[in-house]
């Protein structure tokens, strides 16, 4: 609708001194009309633009926004008939005059296929510069004369100018009326003949003289005939909200500035002095301060606000509203059947807690589903006085069934749940529809009610880190342009809020909105906001652009832990639900497992930090799952819920110097643990603590950091190790050594890797010294060195298959740099870190069998991940300062990462792929 409305003003502004002196030739001294009276009255909106060559200058000459859109299709075609039409003018200084401090207005109107038709009406000054006009039109029409008939005695002609859309236009009484259909031209004509006019309208004459005159354009809309307009771009499921749009006032006018980054506009709404107006609800209510933000998450992606005086008053006149346009029976009914059954006066009861504030909001959904991310924010009385109303009401429900209540402890608050499915919507209104469970808790003077107990943790978590609006840097920059005191105010952050809008808009928009996602982020944030009064609604919107603007990844969720953390978070499968869980351990040595809705299942306090991964195996054969890993002096297993399983832990007679290997031979469930430990030993046991008989390795030649690998040549099993100084011990299941390896490693090598053949001379093994030189060895003797880069501190080493084109590339990371190199030595990209890096690179394999490589700044509290051709992934760097995991968190086809930050807490993201 925008493209055409724009579109619209300057093909009209362009050729009405043409078309204007060719029609009206004749009649030089006709007198002159405003546009206005033109316009049919069931207009849905009216942009009027009273020098309209100057603001397309202003716009194409300087404008961040419209460059942005002249990067789509559609804006570029537009820019380029812009910029032909201005040129066209620029060459007729006679025609350009026309446009100065002369207004174009430019009107939407449905249509009988549906469709959206506009109008362009332009009152024109007398005209005597007949050559010049002659030669404009010529240019324009492809050097012919128009087509035309005659309409109720006025003549509509018809251009076909190169290039561009056809279009019927008539002149009559000085005003030149066109449209690309020719019948919205007819009904123009008709109107004017009348002798009526949106003018003598009492309602919007009193906006049209409070129109600006020196202001980029102005906006007139008609809520009678506005939901015409939006319901082109709804799906059907969400057409229910939109009906009540011409309820909500007679009309607006705003005053238009454009900015380079931002769009704003001031004016006023008009209402009836009746109930049939929403807005006329608000004309005994005082505006409010906003102080909502304060207890609002700063992720909000849609928030609806009402700030009302007197919160039973307002009920009262809603009620009146509700009922004098028909929609008052189910609220009244849902009531007095409580009140029947219960004996119970629920509307009063929550009346009595609630004061001026409440809003709707939803944070930024990972999804089109945002049922879990929708809550109702209402301000009270007193938290605690609230609260036992609630229960008291929770109470009278549950007396006849004889149930507990449903309340969970929570970050010191206490979460309960009132089963009154859509209490709210039959309140307060529709606009609180979407939020059914009524699951609550008190935040501050604040009571909020979401759909679930996970809803509300999720909330308390962004309350409880201080990440609310109130302290949102961009939030509150966008908030000076609004003002404070306001009845009802809508914000929408529209770069978190693609998934809700493609929800709400009809398919073919969703698919518009997907491609061009990356440009409406860029849209950072809109609002308008009416603020009432005894005689009229002042009324202003604003929309910021930020060219600089990315996707936000917001956090799922955020647990803290008892202190600082920095091992690597990893995914447990939960055997229950497939989905998966969170294991981390503390810098106190405690361990934590974690749902994957956040919650804290159960915490175990050890004695040593954990060495290498956290594996899991079904030791007891039953399809559930345990948690393996040890620590310098024991093997540790747990079942999921927090017991230690029999046989363990197991104490090691001698320290382990490595983390465990598990081995499952036969992929029976048959497995083996392997650890490396101080008396230079490796040793074996089974997944019950029994140590393994018939294993008997002899002792390596020095320590063994790195733990045992396991791999097959041509169906056998054998097994690896690599000690301090690089010596390699290949074994069987036995612990019998079978392959001798001649050739050592260099010494204090941090990984080594094998690439399993058909036999021993298809079979390396390889790694890289503190240098970076890589050996590469073979089973059968052969030795190759590889030299690939000088660096200047001492490498961490991978070597895995990025592109997915079965062969591996080479990957170093040094504390500032992060250089890969394919198979065959070429440097595929390199980038470069301004702080330190002191972790290990790792390595993720996505869906589509695409590798990724993570990076840890732990200085900057910032965890990267680049692409297989070096580019960051979208939306990093995150917030983090461990070695991450990634996986499905929640078994839903979506990609989670997980990891520790600075401030003793465990962040969830949920990232696009």
């Amino acid at each position: 609708m925008f493209r055409k409305i724009v579109f619209g003003i300057f093909i009209a502004a362009s050729i009405v001194g043409g078309i204007y002196y060719f029609i009206y030739v004749n009649n030089l001294k006709a007198p002159v009309s405003e546009g206005i009276n033109a316009i049919p009255p069931n207009a849905l909106i009216i942009i009027e633009s009273k020098q309209s060559k100057n603001v397309w200058k202003k716009i194409s000459q300087s404008n961040l926004m419209w460059d942005e859109l002249t990067g789509t299709k559609t804006f570029s075609e537009l820019n380029a008939n812009a910029k032909y039409i201005d040129s066209l003018l620029n060459l007729n200084t006679d025609v350009a005059a026309l446009l100065e401090n002369h207004s174009v207005f430019v009107s939407a109107h449905p249509s009988s296929d549906n469709t959206i038709d506009l109008l362009y009406v332009y009152s024109l000054p007398n005209l005597t510069h007949q050559s010049s006009i002659e030669d404009f039109i010529k240019t324009i029409n492809n050097n012919t004369k128009p087509s035309s008939k005659d309409y109720a005695g006025v003549n509509i002609s018809s251009i076909h100018p190169k290039n561009k859309h056809e279009l019927s236009f008539a002149f009559y009484k000085g005003t030149l009326m066109m449209s690309a259909k020719e019948t919205l031209v007819e009904d123009a004509i008709r109107q004017m003949k009348t002798g009526k006019s949106l003018a003598l309208d009492k309602y919007f004459s009193k906006i049209l003289s409070s129109a600006g005159k020196n202001v980029d354009a102005n906006i007139y809309i008609n809520y009678k005939s506005f939901p015409k307009l939006i319901s082109r771009f709804i799906n059907t499921d969400f057409k229910t909200e939109t009906s009540v749009l011409p309820y909500f006032a007679n009309c607006s006018g705003w005053d238009v500035t454009v900015k380079p980054n931002a769009i704003m506009m001031n004016g006023f709404t008009q209402v009836n002095d009746s109930l049939n107006n929403f807005l006329h609800l608000f004309a005994k209510q005082t505006p409010q301060k906003i102080e909502i933000t304060k207890v609002i998450p700063a992720k909000t992606a849609v928030m609806y606000y009402y700030g009302v005086s007197d919160i039973k008053t307002f009920h009262k006149d809603y009620h009146n509203f509700l009922k004098a346009n028909h929609r008052f029976t189910t609220d009244a009914a849902y009531f007095k059947a409580f009140d029947d059954e219960y004996d119970f006066k629920m509307e009063e009861e929550m009346l009595h807690w609630m004061q001026n504030e409440m809003a709707v909001v939803i944070t930024q959904p990972s999804s089109s589903d945002f049922t879990n991310n929708t809550y109702a924010v209402i301000k009270s009385t007193d938290a605690e006085d609230a609260v036992a109303y609630l229960n008291k009401t929770i109470k009278t429900i549950i007396a006849d069934v004889k149930h507990k209540p449903d309340t969970t402890h929570f970050k010191n608050h206490i979460i309960a749940k009132l089963d009154l499915p859509e209490l709210l919507s039959h309140l307060l209104g529709l606009q609180f529809a979407q939020v059914k469970s009524n699951y609550f808790t008190a935040i501050n003077d604040y009571l909020v009610f979401a759909n679930s107990d996970e809803a509300l943790r999720n909330y308390l978590n962004d309350f409880e880190f201080g990440k609310t609006l109130a302290k949102d840097k961009s939030y509150l920059s966008f908030a000076d342009n609004i003002p404070n005191e306001t009845n009802v105010y809508l914000y929408t952050s529209l770069a978190r809020s693609i998934n809700i809008y493609s929800s709400l808009v009809n398919e073919d928009v969703a698919k518009e909105l997907d491609i061009k996602k990356e440009m409406v982020r860029k849209f950072e944030a809109a609002g308008i906001q009416f603020a009432a009064n005894s005689k009229s609604v002042y009324s202003s919107a604003y929309l910021k652009y930020n060219p600089e603007q990315k996707q936000e990844t917001g956090t799922l969720w955020e647990t803290k832990l008892d202190t600082t953390i920095s091992s690597k978070p990893c995914l447990l499968i939960n055997h229950n639900t497939n989905g998966k869980d969170v294991f981390v351990q503390d810098d106190n040595n405690k361990i934590y497992l974690i749902s994957n809705k956040g919650k804290i299942l159960w915490t175990k306090q050890l004695d040593e930090k954990i060495m290498g991964d956290v594996v899991q195996l079904d030791a007891l054969k039953t399809g559930k799952l345990q948690l393996l890993f040890n620590t310098h002096n024991a093997i540790y297993m747990f079942d999921r819920n927090g017991n230690i399983m029999n046989g363990f832990p197991v104490k090691l007679k001698s320290a382990a110097t490595c983390g465990i290997a598990l081995v499952d031979y036969d992929n029976n469930k048959d497995y083996r643990i392997f650890v490396a430990t101080e008396n230079k030993k490796i040793i074996s046991f089974k997944a019950n603590g029994d140590a393994v008989t018939g294993f008997n390795f002899d002792k390596t030649s020095n320590t063994v950091f790195l733990p045992i690998q396991h791999f097959k040549i041509n169906g056998k099993d054998n097994l690896c190790a690599v000690d301090a100084k690089g010596r390699i011990y290949i074994f069987d299941r036995h612990g019998e050594s079978h392959i001798k390896m001649k050739e050592h490693f260099a010494q204090c090598i941090t990984n080594f890797f094998i690439e399993a053949g058909k036999d021993n001379s298809n079979t390396y093994i390889s790694a890289a010294d503190t240098m970076g030189t890589i050996m590469k060895l073979s089973f059968a003797g052969k030795k190759e060195m590889i030299k690939l880069s000088e660096f200047e501190t001492s490498p961490y080493y991978d070597f895995q298959d990025l592109n997915n084109d079965n062969t591996n590339e080479h990957i170093f990371l040094t504390r500032n740099d992060l250089k890969v190199y394919s198979s065959d030595k070429t440097l595929l990209y390199h980038n470069h870190f301004k702080n330190t890096i002191t972790q290990t690179p790792q390595y993720f394999l996505f869906p589509d069998l695409v590798g990724k490589i993570g990076v840890v700044s732990e200085s900057e509290n910032k965890i990267y991940l680049f692409n297989d051709n070096g580019s960051l992934y979208n939306n990093f760097p995150l917030t983090g300062k461990t070695l991450f995991s990634i996986g499905d968190l929640n078994n839903d086809g979506s990609l989670n990462i997980v990891v520790g930050s600075a401030d003793n807490s465990i962040y969830v993201y949920q990232i696009e792929y």
